[in-house]
């Protein structure tokens, strides 16, 4: 889900692949702080469908196996992993906000995302400072039973700084 939000939540996709694209838009009569909060909750809204759609994909096709995966935690691991991916849709956008390439944003995520993941893939618990990682993991339900609403509210805090520290360098781009 990581790797999607870095593909969805740069300027490019809220404003379209064409080079003119955001020239056009910013000519309408609507602030630009309007423009980018309905990007930004297109991209929520996406990531809310993607994060529910896959998550209640599998009880359906433990069935198909002859396993059986609860509802509740499915319900759980959809909220765990879309408020917890909230923090790279958060970078995401501040990283395609402050640079004009859409390649770069994506590169800057992909190679964050490496660094702080891939060491760890497959292997016992993340780390106890990965807390992002965790949280999307849904670690400590999965082995402790106790949802991290703590970590859901610094997410969604750490999500919300970004987006704001984003649209406030949009509105002063010159374009």
């Amino acid at each position: 889900m990581g790797r999607s939000v870095w593909r969805s939540s740069s300027r490019d996709a809220a404003f379209g692949v064409s080079g003119l694209t955001p020239y056009f838009t910013l000519s309408l009569p609507v602030t630009r702080r309007k423009l980018v909060a309905v990007g930004a909750a297109t991209i929520v809204l996406e990531l809310i469908v993607l994060g529910l759609g896959v998550s209640l994909l599998l009880p359906v096709f433990s069935r198909l196996i002859g396993q059986s995966y609860p509802l509740t935690d499915a319900l759980v691991h959809a909220l765990l992993m879309t408020m917890g991916g909230l923090v790279f849709f958060g970078f995401a956008f501040l990283v395609s906000t402050i640079f004009n390439n859409w390649w770069q944003a994506v590169f800057i995520g992909e190679g964050l995302h490496v660094a702080l993941c891939a060491p760890y893939m497959g292997t016992a618990p993340f780390p106890r400072w990965n807390l992002v990682y965790q949280l999307v993991s849904g670690e400590s339900y999965f082995r402790h039973g106790e949802i991290p609403w703590s970590g859901l509210l610094v997410s969604v805090a750490l999500a919300a700084v970004m987006f704001y520290i984003s649209v406030c360098i949009f509105e002063r781009q010159d374009f």
